[in-house]
């Protein structure tokens, strides 16, 4: 019989985490949306809890003002709205 693993994957969605307003939480980085440093430090602590997989998404974009709005995934062409 095989035995049945589980694998951990963890997606990057941005600088700042999940929660929408996590970009004015005061401490935060507003550099961190594009800091490959600090992705590589995200990645290190994935490693350090035993996820194999990162998955970072291949759309992200900057269009905003980020002193008045947090950063976004720009929506395909084809997404419905």
């Amino acid at each position: 019989m095989t035995s049945r693993q589980m694998v951990l994957g963890m997606q990057f969605s941005g600088g700042y985490g999940a929660a929408p307003g996590a970009w004015r939480l005061p401490g935060a980085n507003l550099n961190s949306y594009t800091d490959m440093d600090q992705f590589v430090r995200y990645a290190q602590a994935a490693e350090r809890g035993k996820i194999q997989l990162l998955f970072i998404a291949d759309t992200p974009v900057l269009d905003v003002d980020l002193d008045h709005h947090s950063p976004h995934h720009m929506k395909s062409a084809s997404a419905s709205t």
